[in-house]
């Protein structure tokens, strides 16, 4: 049996993922859509075959991978959401997770600090500052404004859910279901795939 993880930023899915690697029954293969940096030709074989070959090389009763909406763009993927959703449950994908945030700005600080550090995620429990600088009317994101971008990602979430009502789906919200403790998150994933608990360690802190 596939999963697979459909969110936005990075930042925040390692803290769930470092949950359900430690499951003996998931082998989790990461973003394996920027691993392999998909490009131009050939968009729509690619990663079936190399999907195919990573879902089959393992003895883990379920395999899953995440996508971000970044991945689906040009350099990428370059495929719309509906033609990737539909690609995947070809494949063989039969669970999807949906991890949104709610806190566009905080999200935003993450992905910067992440940028500048190169650390997303770290396994010390003493927390440095950083300091970044947030351009409001001049960002990097093709966008005029930094509420344009955020109202982009109240177009997606909304986009992903109407997509993914029919699907055998799970959502989560990271503020609710990540920040405070991730254990709830990784509890509603294995409740979704009918999988036995397994307490895992917490070793990676924001």
């Amino acid at each position: 049996m596939e999963i697979s993880l459909l969110f936005t930023l990075p930042v925040e899915v390692a803290l769930l993922l470092d949950k359900c690697l430690q499951h003996p029954d998931i082998c989790w293969d990461n973003e394996i859509i920027r691993r392999i940096k998909f490009c131009t030709d050939s968009v729509q074989q690619k990663p079936k075959i190399y999907i195919i070959y990573r879902m089959y090389a393992n003895n883990y009763k379920y395999y899953g991978f995440e996508t971000t909406n970044y991945q689906l763009g040009e350099g990428f993927l370059n495929v719309e959401l509906q033609d990737y959703i539909n690609i995947l449950k070809n494949l063989g994908v039969t669970y999807f997770i949906n991890l949104q945030r709610k806190n566009y700005l905080r999200k935003n600080i993450s992905n910067l600090i992440g940028r500048k550090t190169r650390k997303f995620q770290s396994k010390s429990k003493n927390a440095t500052l950083t300091k970044i600088k947030i351009e409001i009317n001049n960002n990097k994101n093709n966008e005029n404004t930094l509420i344009n971008y955020y109202e982009n990602f109240d177009k997606y979430y909304n986009k992903i859910d109407g997509l993914l009502e029919k699907e055998n789906s799970l959502k989560l919200i990271y503020e609710d279901d990540i920040l405070h403790d991730p254990h709830i998150a990784y509890n509603k994933i294995i409740n979704f795939i009918g999988l036995d608990n397994f307490t895992p360690e917490i070793t990676l802190r924001k």
